[in-house]
């Protein structure tokens, strides 16, 4: 009987992660001219930043990690300008919110504002 409640509460416990993942990650593109910055549905963990115009302004996405207080931020830039590869960061938990920039330029709307 205790061994069927482990499996239970371990059941419990994936769900659960696997929901937190789901409900609280963001996917998709963000473009500021033909600059990009994106997360992707495989792994909702990882962003990527590339800049795509050889004029010099450096591209940088800033993104919101869950499980951090609203507001709390991070930023991976393109540090190579317009050379390939493009840049990328990991993180330890999923991305919830990233906009992208361009210096001087401006930036995109966050991910979250649609």
């Amino acid at each position: 009987m205790q061994r069927k409640h482990l499996l239970v509460a371990g059941a419990l416990a994936l769900g659960l992660t696997a929901s937190a993942s789901s409900a609280y990650a963001i996917t998709g593109w963000r473009y500021h001219g033909s600059d990009y910055a994106g997360v992707t549905a495989v792994d909702e963990s990882y962003i990527g930043v590339c800049d795509k115009e050889a004029d010099n302004h450096r591209v940088t996405s800033y993104y919101r990690e869950y499980p951090n207080p609203p507001g709390t931020n991070g930023s991976v830039y393109d540090g190579n300008g317009s050379a390939s590869p493009c840049s990328g960061y990991n993180s330890p938990t999923w991305i919830v919110d990233f906009n992208v920039c361009e210096a001087t330029q401006g930036c995109s709307r966050w991910m979250s504002e649609g």
